[in-house]
């Protein structure tokens, strides 16, 4: 992702740059250091670290592993470890495959301990500009459920040190419905209990992009969007 920005210098001129940082999701990492998916996430961290040159860090939208299993994590650890400070800082937010089996609390744990995520739902100034994770309450199968508290949170994350020329950038696994390729009603693969709720949070506050992954689409799907007028699908 880059962001570009313009603001008005000390001269009165007008300064734009550039602001990068990775957007990966849905890893499902096993066990097995040979699996397809564990292959994949090396080969996109040797991509990162040859051509992230500047990026303030990885954001992770969930489905860091694909049980949530300890031995999943290790291998997750391993792989991320051999790039050391080859690759931009990592910043996760969980995904159904991460806590939906059995034992929410023993799933929650083995997340946080096995990505180091500062909690179930946590945010990050970077560089001048914010990064919001939301995550789910509830070991769902599908869903993320995000508590009263949780949108009261994000309400207030949101118009901290606002300004509408200074895009926040929030991250969850599941999309809102009919939203991206996926997350139609008759797809079935949309996820968020409170969707409506959550809408009118970020209705208060259009600076804010949403990533999410979960759905797995593939880009050529309907509904894909290229950020080019007239190209989207």
């Amino acid at each position: 992702m880059i962001a570009m920005s313009s603001r008005q210098g000390k001269d009165g001129g007008t300064r734009s740059f550039c602001f990068r940082f990775r957007v990966i999701t849905d890893t499902h990492v096993r066990a097995d250091e040979q699996h397809t998916h564990n292959v994949n996430l090396e080969r996109a961290l040797q991509d990162i670290a040859a051509n992230g040159t500047g990026s303030v860090g990885i954001m992770h939208a969930g489905d860091v592993t694909d049980h949530g299993f300890p031995d999943e994590y290790e291998a997750w650890n391993r792989n991320w470890h051999r790039f050391g400070g080859a690759v931009p800082p990592l910043y996760v937010t969980m995904g159904n495959h991460d806590v939906a089996l059995e034992n929410w609390e023993a799933r929650l744990g083995q997340f946080l301990r096995g990505t180091g995520a500062e909690g179930i739902y946590h945010d990050h100034w970077i560089d001048g500009y914010h990064f919001i994770f939301l995550g789910t309450e509830e070991g769902l199968e599908l869903f993320s459920s995000l508590s009263e508290k949780q949108l009261a949170w994000l309400d207030d994350k949101l118009g901290e040190n606002a300004a509408a020329d200074r895009p926040v950038f929030v991250f969850l696994h599941q999309p809102l419905l009919n939203t991206v390729a996926g997350s139609y009603e008759a797809q079935r693969w949309y996820g968020v209990v409170q969707d409506a709720d959550l809408r009118a949070v970020l209705a208060r506050h259009p600076q804010a992009i949403l990533f999410t992954g979960h759905t797995h689409w593939e880009l050529d799907a309907s509904h894909t969007s290229y950020g080019v007028e007239g190209e989207g699908r």
